[in-house]
């Protein structure tokens, strides 16, 4: 099911971990997430690791030096391989967003002097607010080529991605997801290419799979 309003992370990594479902569609293995979850070996996607700023901001780069006493937020659960603790070691303040569209939001209205996520899905979600011209990347991006450090991974089972140890004994998975245009999401086609392949790897093995992508208020 879906709705109007995307659910919060934390909630799905506290599904799995509660076992109230069979395992999240994507998250990135962290030492944490490992000791309730099983996480396949490779990758599924590799992402990097941005800051953007509004496109009158006063910043020009990413250099550290520039970014001392500057904010910066991302979405509550959100891992990117530590350059989130990096930015606030350099002198940055961290700020948390519940949800996607309130990380651009709360940049859009000068709440923060920055925002950390990845940049194909900031662009998609900056086009469907109608803020494309408004933002702007810092370059370099913190993480170009992430490898281990960042690194997108799917549940499926025991073959693929994030499961709960008490995976349902049935032939299908239950999984739960937030929406992370163009990656996945209830609105997009097959729901987006992670979650087609990981249907097709699951099918393969024998299972079947729902993808819940959660409203909202039924996430709280």
């Amino acid at each position: 099911s879906c709705g109007e309003m995307r659910p919060s992370f934390s909630l799905v990594l506290k599904s799995v971990e509660d076992q109230r479902v069979d395992g999240g569609l994507c998250a990135t293995k962290t030492p944490e997430r490992e000791a309730y979850a099983i996480f396949h070996e490779e990758p599924l996607l590799h992402y990097d690791s941005t800051l953007f700023v509004l496109d009158n901001s006063p910043l020009t780069s990413s250099d550290p030096a520039s970014l001392e006493g500057k904010t910066f937020a991302t979405v509550k659960g959100y891992y990117f391989g530590g350059k989130e603790d990096e930015l606030v070691a350099v002198g940055m303040i961290r700020r948390e967003a519940n949800s996607r569209d309130s990380l651009i939001k709360i940049l859009l209205a000068g709440r923060v002097d920055a925002l950390l996520d990845s940049t194909l899905p900031v662009l998609v979600d900056a086009d469907r607010l109608g803020a494309m011209d408004q933002i702007r990347p810092l370059r370099p991006s913190l993480a170009e080529s992430p490898d281990i450090m960042i690194r997108l991974f799917v549940a499926a089972a025991l073959i693929l991605g994030m499961v709960s140890p008490g995976m349902a004994q049935d032939k299908t998975l239950s999984l739960a997801s937030t929406e992370w245009p163009p990656f996945y999401g209830a609105e997009l086609e097959g729901n987006g290419f992670v979650t087609e392949i990981v249907r097709t790897a699951v099918d393969r093995a024998g299972y079947g799979i729902e993808v819940s992508f959660l409203p909202w208020k039924r996430a709280m």
